[in-house]
């Protein structure tokens, strides 16, 4: 306990590697062992970047704290625990920190989709059956780990009045993934510890979205990040903003650049498992679609990338493979950083954007 304690100040921050070494060992068809210095050699490289992380393995956890009100209790979780299982680890996690004066953890990174780590759900806000959506997934549960009151309190809004703990970020598995996935996605992260510099931004949305898309994308148009396109035809492009639906599949490798760096989409998801990219109106104003981006362009760019997408169900992960998922394609690749929804999203088609 010295040691670690020794150690974990030699960083001015500090996180926490969340899983569970078990899950992630059968699902990957390894020893635990094989994880547990992967992740080790992860810990290592991150602390080069002043990040001192610990990991936290919920198949094999001693709570350690008096306030969690478990002390010695051993644990491993399995497939019946739930996000309330998991979350009383991190708050013994924060309790032990302030019991024994250590440095505060500020960062959680969870490793593995809802069958490794339960992927929190609370109620819609939105109260409409012809939306589609009754709940929203979401892993803020974790970044205020009080208990299962949390829930009504985020629904409620009234969570945000407390104290935040953990900024959250977690890489899904794809259902198809093996221990390379995890392997590639982790010497990315280090290969860019210090930041992922953006230089080259491809952007592509719906024209429906297109004053909204262009207005987001004009610092970046500003400093010459998107390439000129003004040789290019309106219909096609507007503000070097692509468009869909009139550019297809078919394009994309023509029009985004290898060296991208910034991938920032504004176009239409789906919900339905047999849809697997991003679609465009088609003809417009027909509510007809057609898949314009397909996950196998997130192959495209040979450089450390963030991928921003506000689609509907542009997120979406749980219970998909790597080419079912816009947001694992990228990852298997050479995606650091995603943001995405995996519900219904919404925003406004002109600017300001503060609704989006």
């Amino acid at each position: 306990e010295q040691d670690q304690e020794v150690k974990a100040r030699k960083c001015s921050r500090h996180g926490v590697i969340f899983t569970n070494i078990s899950a992630l060992a059968r699902k990957f068809g390894t020893d635990r062992k094989v994880l547990e210095r992967l992740f080790e050699q992860y810990a290592d490289g991150m602390a080069s970047a002043d990040i001192d992380y610990r990991l936290a393995d919920a198949s094999d956890y001693v709570f350690r704290s008096k306030g969690a009100g478990r002390k010695s209790d051993r644990v491993s979780l399995g497939e019946r625990a739930t996000w309330v299982d998991y979350q009383h680890i991190l708050y013994d996690i924060i309790c032990l920190e302030r019991e024994k004066g250590l440095p505060e953890s500020n960062y959680l990174f969870i490793i593995g989709g809802h069958d490794i780590v339960p992927v929190p759900a609370i109620n819609h806000y939105i109260n409409d059956p012809e939306l589609g959506d009754d709940d929203i997934e979401t892993d803020l549960l974790y970044a205020y780990p009080y208990g299962p009151h949390t829930q009504k309190a985020l629904e409620s809004q009234q969570l945000y009045k407390q104290e935040m703990y953990f900024l959250v970020g977690r890489l899904p598995v794809p259902t198809d993934a093996d221990m390379s996935y995890l392997t590639n996605y982790l010497q990315n992260a280090l290969d860019v510890r210090g930041g992922v510099p953006v230089t080259k931004v491809y952007s592509q949305c719906d024209p429906h979205w297109k004053e909204l898309t262009a207005f987001l994308m004009s610092p970046y148009n500003e400093l010459g990040m998107l390439p000129d396109r003004g040789n290019i035809s309106g219909r096609f492009c507007y503000g070097n903003v692509m468009l869909g639906p009139e550019i297809t599949s078919e394009h994309i490798a023509s029009v985004m650049e290898k060296d991208t760096d910034l991938i920032f989409l504004n176009l239409h998801g789906s919900d339905r498992p047999s849809d697997s990219g991003y679609c465009g109106e088609f003809p417009p104003k027909t509510h007809q679609y057609r898949e314009i981006f397909p996950p196998s362009a997130m192959r495209i760019p040979q450089r450390y990338n963030i991928f921003v997408a506000e689609a509907c169900y542009g997120g979406r992960f749980i219970g998909y493979d790597t080419l079912r998922s816009m947001i694992q394609s990228g990852l298997a690749h050479k995606t650091v950083i995603g943001l995405a929804s995996s519900r219904s999203a919404f925003g406004m088609s002109r600017p300001p954007a503060s609704s989006a």
